[in-house]
């Protein structure tokens, strides 16, 4: 026991005798496993070569969006809806879910009837789950008691550029410039579509190559895959620049190279 002297008088307080059990090695494990870090600590972990970090040219991979769902495990009304957005894009005959938005973060989300959310628009993790507990709110005012599970990421779209004209020719002739052993993965159709398309094996992620020497990556699952790509592919890049590429419109560009190819 535990005594004070207050007035002349000595008064006696009881310790608390809880006592606080320490997590079991198992315990432990499952908490660290279950702990997600954030994009930026991922990309911190990762280490790019030092003659990249040097180059004036290289360039991190950026997020320009994040497709995520989550299960709210209840059946919505879908009529309701306007009774708790501002301006809803639902139009039953063409689509089955309702298009809304929220400015902070800026997302867009479809909400379907049993309660399954998709939301897009999000540049990191953190806002995309923010932006998904949001929506959640704003459906509880209606009156449904929603859980938020099963939250994901589904995809997310990087872009990266280099500071120079890539010439494409040379991909489509030799596929495995950038990749080996990946000879069929290239597809280029300079009269449809100015960028190439690339698709990779490991890590599966979809590549779209532009002369201009933007690339843009989509179907990257962690973020780590994006750096790991980007680095793989940037000095092929760096090797393949164009210097006699005309200055003039992608259309005219595809055109002549549509006749070169010819």
């Amino acid at each position: 026991m535990d005594s004070s002297v207050t007035g002349g008088k000595t008064r006696k307080r009881k310790r608390s005798n809880v006592h606080h059990p320490k997590p079991t090695k198992k315990q432990r494990v499952e908490e660290e496993s279950s702990r997600q870090l954030s994009d930026a600590e991922l990309l911190d972990t990762l280490r790019v070569p030092l003659d990249q970090m040097l180059s004036s040219q290289f360039r991190y991979p950026e997020c320009q969006n994040i497709v995520s769902n989550v299960e709210w495990r209840v059946t919505i009304n879908l009529q309701r809806i306007p009774e708790t957005y501002a301006c809803p894009e639902y139009t039953p005959k063409k689509f089955a879910a309702p298009r809304v938005r929220i400015a902070r973060p800026a997302t867009t989300a479809l909400i379907f009837k049993n309660g399954k959310v998709v939301c897009v628009g999000a540049t990191t993790q953190e806002s995309a789950r923010l932006a998904c507990q949001k929506h959640r709110r704003m459906i509880s005012r209606l009156g449904y008691r929603t859980q938020f599970k099963v939250f994901q990421i589904q995809n997310r779209v990087y872009t990266a550029r280099v500071d120079h004209p890539i010439s494409l020719i040379e991909i489509s002739k030799n596929s495995e410039l950038l990749e080996e052993g990946n000879q069929l993965a290239s597809q280029w159709q300079p009269g449809q579509f100015p960028g190439l398309i690339y698709e990779m094996r490991d890590p599966v992620v979809k590549l779209t190559i532009f002369d201009s020497g933007k690339v843009n990556m989509t179907g990257v699952k962690p973020p780590e895959d994006a750096i790991k790509v980007w680095n793989r592919i940037h000095p092929v890049l760096t090797n393949l620049r164009d210097d006699n590429r005309p200055v003039q419109s992608d259309n005219r560009y595809a055109y002549r190279m549509t006749k070169k190819l010819s």
